[in-house]
């Protein structure tokens, strides 16, 4: 409140208990009638203070009150206003203009005090109340989103494990692999919506972080293109790469984020588009430090495209997915947008849209990134990449044959270890399995050595971590691979600080499962 408004709010005040007082005691005057003893006395201060309390209160109302802070503030103004009122009568003053004045200047004084009071426990007590309780609100629905995360994700793997191990099963069955097919990209896209979910909890929970890692802008590049390049085979529009060839081989910044951010940018391009062409364009350009560059992508798309209104409507934190009916085909929940604008804030870049009806959207996203190295990209990997030529539309068709490895797999459900093990057998890998900590933790004791353990985190009576520090006491030195459903990072830093050597979320991805048996076992037959 500045000094001007505070002056108005006490002339306002003053006025306010004047003109009480003065119909008050005109009221308690004709109320009251003959000599004026101690009880008569007593009888018109209280009823004086309480009908000077009363407008007070009601007109002058304080934000953010509760009922019983309401009811608190009305009885503190009544004992106020009856130990000034009972201090001027008792002086035996009488009730003239003039000391009707004297008594509203006391009670404004003391009012303001007694305000200050009162804003300080709003500002300080309660606001810091209200903290703790929203931090509390905001643990309690982050660990049921945890525990909600992997009670959803165990079953929605069987579904995603078993649909594609049927799918490669059979290839000489078109009918039925499109039905497997159809049946992955449902439970997939629950696992899409679960993940926005998730995210979105964590922005809000302010858990979201950027990491900043040294990575590969090449890779980056090819992934992303890859996981989308793959759904041309059923759509009637082209796709279109441009790389510009001086951007650096290696940048740092968090490249789990920028790969989420450009995989809803074009995951909104191909399911908005039917023909024409989604094309994506990725430049570098200088930043006011040397360091330092802009990464500029732009996709740009000849979609359905929209007005002004919903471009506007599509930023804002009000924003729900629109025309709903027109395209019914189009699954998704509309929480893309906001978890890319968050995540660009947070990355202190910048996001525009601009887009016609009928005619297309162009989005850009400038990410500001320092230099990780001198070398560029150069014309011959930018026309490579360009030329989608690194794209493989099945991981298993080059799957590794690793008949001498010996893998472990723990998990309590029967459906997941069914599932780990068939995909793991499309590598023709000496595979066990166990359906509990204690079984697995035998077999270690008996001198059994596998080149991977998967360890399943959530079991009954023994769950993976405390299992994996065991084994480790036990002298066990080789690779053990964590599976879980909780995909929350600082859970997968605890999972790496404990025992665990690597990471496998569920639902599990075929191309994470095939780098980490490239990386963990087909490497180590060399070393």
């Amino acid at each position: 409140m500045t000094l001007k408004e505070a002056i108005r709010y006490m002339i306002h005040l003053f006025f306010i208990i004047t003109v009480c007082q003065m119909f008050a005691v005109i009221l308690v005057g004709e109320l009251v009638t003959g000599a004026v003893v101690e009880s008569t006395r007593l009888f018109r201060i209280l009823t004086l203070s309480l009908l000077v309390s009363l407008p007070v209160i009601i007109l002058v109302p304080s934000k953010n009150q509760t009922k019983k802070e309401r009811i608190i503030r009305l009885v503190v103004h009544f004992i106020v206003t009856t130990a000034i009122l009972y201090t001027y009568y008792f002086m035996h003053w009488p009730t003239t203009t003039m000391h009707l004045v004297v008594v509203s200047c006391t009670y404004i004084v003391i009012y303001a005090v007694g305000q200050f009071v009162w804003n300080w426990y709003v500002n300080v007590v309660k606001v810091r109340r209200l903290e703790i309780e929203e931090h509390a609100r905001s643990e309690a629905k982050g660990q049921f989103l945890a525990q909600m995360s992997h009670e959803i994700r165990t079953p929605i793997l069987s579904v995603l494990g078993i649909a594609e191990i049927q799918f490669h099963k059979n290839a000489d069955r078109p009918a039925v692999q499109s039905a497997f097919s159809q049946i992955y990209n449902a439970a997939n896209t629950l696992t899409d919506i679960l993940n926005s979910i998730l995210d979105l909890s964590k922005i809000e929970a302010g858990k979201m972080e950027i990491n900043t890692k040294k990575f590969d802008v090449p890779s980056l590049i090819q992934d992303v293109t890859q996981l989308h390049a793959v759904a041309l085979e059923s759509k009637a529009f082209n796709f279109k790469l441009s790389v510009d060839e001086k951007i650096p081989t290696s940048l740092f910044g968090d490249e789990v984020r920028i790969r989420q951010v450009l995989n809803n940018l074009l995951s909104n391009s191909f399911k908005y588009t039917e023909k024409g062409l989604v094309q994506i364009e990725v430049k570098s350009e200088p930043a006011e430090d040397s360091k330092w560059i802009n990464l500029v992508i732009v996709i740009e798309d000849t979609g359905c495209g929209m007005t002004k209104e919903q471009v506007n409507l599509l930023l804002s934190d009000e924003y729900r997915r629109f025309a709903e009916k027109e395209r019914p085909h189009i699954h998704g929940t509309g929480l893309g947008i906001s978890i890319v604008q968050k995540i660009v804030s947070l990355m202190n870049a910048s996001l525009t849209i601009s887009s016609k009806p009928d005619v297309g959207t162009k989005v850009t996203v400038s990410i500001p990134l320092q230099i990780a190295g001198t070398l560029a990209i150069g014309a011959a990997t930018a026309r490579q990449l360009e030329a989608l030529g690194i794209i493989s539309t099945n991981i298993f068709d080059n799957a590794i044959q690793m008949p001498w490895a010996r893998v472990l797999v723990v998990d309590d459900i029967e459906t997941n270890l069914h599932v780990v093990s068939g995909l793991l057998a499309l590598y023709e890998l000496q595979i066990e399995t166990c359906t509990n900590a204690a079984d697995a933790i035998r077999k270690v004791k008996n001198g059994e050595v596998y080149d991977l353990i998967f360890m399943d985190y959530m079991m009954p009576e023994m769950d993976g971590m405390t299992a994996t520090k065991i084994m480790r006491e036990l002298g066990y030195m080789n690779t053990i691979v964590v599976l879980s459903a909780n995909v929350f990072d600082e859970q997968r830093e605890e999972f790496l600080t404990n025992g665990f050597d690597d990471f496998l979320a569920k639902p599990i991805k075929t191309e994470m499962l095939h780098e980490l048996l490239i990386k963990h076992i087909k490497l180590n037959i060399h070393d």
